[in-house]
């Protein structure tokens, strides 16, 4: 499936599809800023950092997710969030499955659904990276009385992501995010077990 979608993103890659591409992409960025940030149903929960993205790309917006390794590689991070306690469709993963699916199966994918798709994957992309490295709950609304004081990883998200995807490093920069003490993976070992116990009905 994501072997297609390269040679989907590459053979619409003429000057005059990419600028009716990019004006799609001002356009859906201008809509960001103004009006609730919802596509397919689907909130998008990062807005800002989004528009300061693409917008920093001048008169013609390129996609940043054009190439079957880089999908490839968001897909298999979000399919396999479970392992570290989160849930695969709060990142947007029906949608996006949907969307390239769509595109896929069209003769020639239309410009709205490229927009999307974009904007789906760099959302996700931003709100997984940001879950991974902070958590996902806020452990105050939980218990007021939470003693462990919330983890902070200082990153400039904006710059995280571009350097990312331009390495194309999206898999391993990803991982890099979660914690590495001995508490958090025993954590996800017995998540693991307890995944497995459910599987065999237990």
């Amino acid at each position: 499936m994501i072997v297609s979608i390269s040679s989907i993103f590459y053979r619409c890659a003429s000057v005059s599809y990419n600028k009716v591409l990019s004006d799609k992409l001002k356009t859906d960025i201008e809509i960001l800023k103004v009006d609730p940030p919802v596509i397919e149903g689907k909130l998008i929960y990062n807005p800002d950092i989004i528009t300061q993205l693409y917008e920093k790309g001048g008169n013609l917006l390129s996609v940043k997710w054009g190439s079957r390794d880089k999908i490839a590689q968001m897909l298999f991070a979000i399919r396999n969030v479970l392992q570290d306690g989160l849930q695969p469709d709060d990142y947007h993963l029906s949608v996006i499955e949907k969307l390239t699916t769509k595109i896929i199966s069209s003769d020639l994918a239309e410009v709205e659904d490229m927009a999307q798709l974009e904007l789906l994957l760099t959302d996700a992309f931003l709100l997984l990276s940001a879950h991974l490295a902070t958590g996902r709950t806020d452990a105050e609304t939980i218990n007021p009385q939470w003693k462990a004081s919330r983890r902070t990883v200082r990153l400039d998200w904006k710059s995280f992501i571009d350097s990312t995807l331009q390495s194309n490093n999206i898999t391993e920069n990803l991982e890099n995010l979660t914690p590495k003490h001995r508490e958090y993976i025993n954590l996800k070992k017995s998540l693991l077990k307890y995944r497995q116990i459910e599987e065999n009905g237990g």
